[in-house]
């Protein structure tokens, strides 16, 4: 008999941003969304070791000893009419680091930390999890598979991970499932290298991503960018940045390309020149929920947060615009009703056309958008982007506006937010 059951759901899908100066334009997708309406009282923040971490980016799909009977389990229970998702060994293994959370969602700062240590580039990804006292492995396995089926249907996954783990408390489990919709694949790449060493990365993108570019935040901070041609879909590019004893640090790599619905990350991760990979500890930080706040006081405040970046980089805090704030909040508003983010609209057209509409006539217009459940949700997807810090830095940028809109569909709260800045 089921005595207890808590589930809980945060999904994490896009974010988006894309900057025009006359025909220039970088851009790069986020959103996040998360089932629960109500407020989330944060638990403490994690520590968990790091002591099996991959040396290389390569997320492998052959499962370990002890999962390969469960998964066999899941697929037995799988009744969607999409296909079934390609299994991963490193979001499984990140699945397991998150049993101190008792189901409730993550940061997705914490979780990018995380799939970095497994090998992953992608940058975004879906949490769902089941917490019960009482239940046998079916009871779990039945239940992921219907949650899995309905993200496939729904959002496109095409990767996921999951863990079944006994919580330490009598007769309870905890089945946490990682998912993400991957829209390039690449070859194996060292996350590490030494000095004068160079290393290549290769891949296929989706059939309907358009043009690649990537950004390297060197680091000083400088963020340098480079376009990368496709042939039949497949890229090729070196990373030659670890030349000499000067460039030992941390380095960021994003990837970005281009769909059908504009500018997308593709992947995001670090690379290490001139170290070493050690076993180490990594602090998790639980997500907190607040849906009280008004619409206004959400946008003021990540606006709020964009000057104070720009203070610590000694740059002039934008000044608020009300024509950009009209204009970023009813893109909000429309991607509030359709449930999803983009930059061009089949309605208002682009960001430029848009500030254009509004009576504007600048000569630099730049849009971020987002969507996810909290204010650090939005804010910090922006921030870990190359393309989108560019944005909120942007040393022409004079004005600047966020406009947002919260939605409650099906009790999942998610908060839309439009980002611009602009000079006249």
């Amino acid at each position: 008999m089921i005595i207890n059951k808590i589930v809980g759901v945060c999904l994490l899908f896009l974010f988006s941003s894309c900057t025009k100066t006359n025909t220039k334009v970088h851009s790069g997708r986020k959103i996040q969304k998360t089932q629960n309406a109500k407020e989330i009282a944060a638990l403490g923040d994690i520590t968990v070791r790091i002591d099996n971490f991959s040396e290389m980016y390569d997320d492998t799909s052959k499962p370990t000893s002890s999962s390969s009977a469960l998964l066999k389990t899941l697929r037995e229970y799988w009744n969607s009419s999409g296909k079934f998702p390609r299994y991963s060994r490193g979001l499984s293994k990140m699945a397991e680091k998150l049993i101190g959370f008792r189901g409730q969602p993550v940061e997705n700062a914490s979780l990018s930390k995380l799939a970095a240590q497994y090998g992953i580039t992608s940058p975004w990804m879906a949490q769902t999890s089941i917490l019960a006292k009482g239940a046998d492995n079916n009871y779990f396995l039945k239940r992921g598979a219907r949650i899995l089926g309905t993200f496939v249907e729904k959002s496109e996954i095409n990767h996921f991970g999951f863990a079944l783990m006994e919580t330490g408390k009598p007769h309870e489990k905890l089945l946490v499932l990682l998912m993400q919709t991957r829209k390039f694949t690449h070859s194996p790449f060292s996350r590490l290298l030494q000095t004068g060493e160079k290393t290549e990365v290769s891949g296929t993108v989706d059939n309907d991503i358009t043009g690649i570019e990537i950004f390297i935040t060197m680091p000083s901070g400088e963020i340098v960018r480079k376009k990368i041609g496709l042939e039949k879909r497949n890229f090729r590019f070196a990373l030659d940045i670890c030349r000499n004893e000067k460039s030992r640090g941390l380095y960021s790599v994003e990837i970005m390309g281009k769909d059908s619905g504009g500018p997308v990350v593709l992947g995001i991760f670090p690379i290490i020149c001139s170290g070493k990979l050690v076993a180490s500890s990594i602090v998790l930080k639980p997500m907190q929920i607040k849906s009280k706040i008004s619409e206004k006081d959400f946008s003021k405040t990540v606006f709020n947060k964009i000057n104070e970046l720009r203070k610590k980089r000694n740059l002039p805090k934008l000044i608020w615009s009300n024509d950009l704030a009209k204009v970023s909040k009813s893109h909000s508003s429309e991607m509030c009703k359709k449930s999803n983010i983009y930059h061009v609209s089949t309605i208002t057209g682009t960001p430029a056309g848009r500030a254009k509409k509004a009576g504007l006539d600048p000569d630099l217009i730049g849009e971020n958008v987002a969507a996810g459940p909290t204010i650090d949700s939005v804010f910090n997807g922006w921030m870990r982007s190359e393309g989108h810090r560019l944005n909120m830095i942007h040393k022409k940028a004079k004005y600047g506006a966020v406009g947002s809109c919260k939605s409650l569909s099906d009790n999942v709260l998610t908060w839309y937010s439009t980002f611009m800045i602009g000079n006249w």
